[in-house]
């Protein structure tokens, strides 16, 4: 399967941050009002994998780096991006998780958002001694039927336990409502009070041969909830045309307090779920989500409602996930579809499964450390596990692994035992009906245990795969570049300097029969 070259993943990565950071205040709001809706989702909330105040240091320095950086006023290469988001987010008052984008028409259909503006570009040298970093930056605005918002959502909740309510949710960019009043791409910074969502990717080149790159992904929004036709108990409620959360939307995020948040990457502990980290043909980023009061909910007669739409929706501690389907661009025509003026992503994030059940194969497996020793282990297993589901994003793995590697002959007729903590498989996207993505992050453990003292080496790693599902299904570990990483947590055998482990061919897994994963195509 082809793949993008690596500049363009580091631009697919900042506009998958920017849109799912626009995407998730909507998500949230939808979340926290959606309970009784027939299109909620019927799964557990997810927690907060790491506090805000946790954030990795590379990815603040990174991200301090590139927003300091004076930009040229104009360059080259200006491209009009799309994508759709789906995905899911916890209401903290109501204890529960709703979705957005995917299912039923109340959540709005697919959620598009396309981008104008600029894409501006940096590469430096790195203070802490990394060979360089990028920074890639993009400055847009939301375009939902020429207006600075997303598709507005009509949800139904239960206010208080017991109150059904339904209402439109509008998410809008501070400012101007109408993008004709922001000015023509590339110029749409030109007023002032029209707010561009900025973004950055970030990404890191840890060696010369640019096989251990890590990204991060900052997207920083201006956004406000408004909503409009409201109706209690069957009854209208009159909120006025100017019933919205009193500012921005903020994530509880020290890189930018006064702003909605979510940050992404490819880093091993990134804070993201392990699926959020294939950026180039699509991924999931994550944060935390507070809506602020409401203001201005006044009646025709004057009657004050800010209270109870603050009551029922205002809140902090919502999570969010939204997973971007594979990025449309003008210069990767064969992603879209429709004319070129007006491109839509072929590909949505939507996945289904069939054929749910375990699965086993067996295969042998070469791991080779750079610089060092190859381990040979002759009778290893992959256990695949998964379950049946309809259209949906993925709230985590495809399917789980159990992968049993055993006994494994090393150097100077060394005996090792290699143990691989049970991971997933993430997907990327799909084509001709082979799924591409990751797996991991898991845990390798090499532990000498013959041939002489006993020590062991331990790490973190993530690998691509290639799968094919239906009768003889199989599951393929890539070795070519790109086809893995890895983070050292312990080595006390010396064996080698920091080692890197890779596989030095294919690895592929056999099934007689396997599930069959399907990604919804457009067009």
């Amino acid at each position: 399967m082809k793949r993008p070259p690596r500049w363009w993943a580091v631009r697919a990565a900042v506009v998958a941050a920017t849109l799912v950071a626009s995407v998730a205040a909507a998500v949230t709001a939808v979340a926290t009002t959606q309970r009784s809706s027939p299109a909620t989702v019927a799964a557990a909330p997810e927690r907060s994998a790491l506090a805000s105040t946790q954030l990795h240091p590379d990815m603040v320095a990174g991200y301090e780096a590139c927003k300091s950086h004076v930009y040229p006023a104009t360059l080259p290469g200006n491209l009009a991006f799309s994508t759709y988001l789906a995905g899911y987010a916890n209401s903290a008052k109501l204890n529960s998780a709703a979705g957005l984008g995917f299912g039923d028409s109340a959540f709005g259909g697919l959620a598009l958002a396309h981008t104008l503006g600029r894409r501006d570009n940096l590469t430096a040298a790195h203070p802490n001694g990394l060979i360089s970093h990028t920074c890639v930056r993009v400055r847009l605005h939301l375009d939902y039927q020429g207006r600075r918002e997303f598709a507005p959502v009509r949800a139904t909740f239960v206010t208080f336990g017991f109150m059904p309510v339904t209402a439109t949710v509008h998410l809008e960019q501070l400012g101007p409502r109408l993008i004709e009043d922001c000015g023509a791409t590339p110029d749409i910074e030109a007023s002032p009070d029209c707010i561009p969502i900025t973004a950055w990717g970030i990404a890191f080149q840890r060696d010369e041969a640019g096989l251990r790159n890590d990204f991060w992904a900052v997207a920083v929004a201006k956004l406000q909830l408004r909503l409009s036709d409201v109706v209690v108990n069957g009854k209208p409620l009159d909120v006025g045309g100017s019933c919205v959360t009193d500012g921005s939307l903020t994530s509880d995020n020290p890189l930018e307090p006064d702003a909605l948040v979510l940050t992404g990457g490819n880093r091993l502990y990134n804070p993201t779920p392990a699926y959020t980290t294939s950026i180039v043909g699509g991924g999931a980023l994550s944060g935390d989500v507070t809506i602020p009061p409401f203001t201005g909910c006044r009646s025709a007669t004057g009657e004050d409602l800010d209270a109870l739409m603050t009551a029922t929706v205002s809140g902090s501690g919502n999570r969010v996930t939204l997973v971007q389907g594979i990025m449309c661009n003008s210069e990767t025509n064969g992603t879209c579809i429709g004319p070129r003026s007006d491109h839509r992503p072929r590909v949505a994030p939507l996945w289904a499964i069939a054929g749910g059940g375990t699965y086993s194969a067996t295969a042998p497996v070469n791991f080779s450390m750079t610089g060092g020793p190859v381990f040979n282990c002759p009778n290893t297993s992959m256990e695949l596990t998964t379950t049946n589901t309809q259209m949906r994003p993925p709230r985590g793995d495809l399917a789980t692994l159990k992968w049993e590697i055993g006994e494994c002959a090393g150097p100077a007729d060394s005996t090792w035992r290699i143990t691989a903590r049970d991971t997933g498989l993430q997907p990327q996207q799909q084509e001709a009906g082979v799924t591409e993505g990751g797996i991991g992050p898991f845990v390798l453990e090499f532990s000498r245990i013959g041939g002489g003292a006993p020590c062991t080496i331990t790490l973190e790693r993530r690998q691509r795969f290639s799968y094919t599902g239906g009768s003889g299904a199989q599951l393929t570990l890539q070795s070519a570049a790109g086809g893995g990483s890895n983070q050292i947590l312990s080595d006390n055998c010396g064996i080698v300097q920091n080692p890197q482990v890779s596989l030095p061919s294919d690895v592929t897994y056999q099934f007689p029969t396997g599930p069959t994963f399907t990604q919804m195509v457009l067009g």
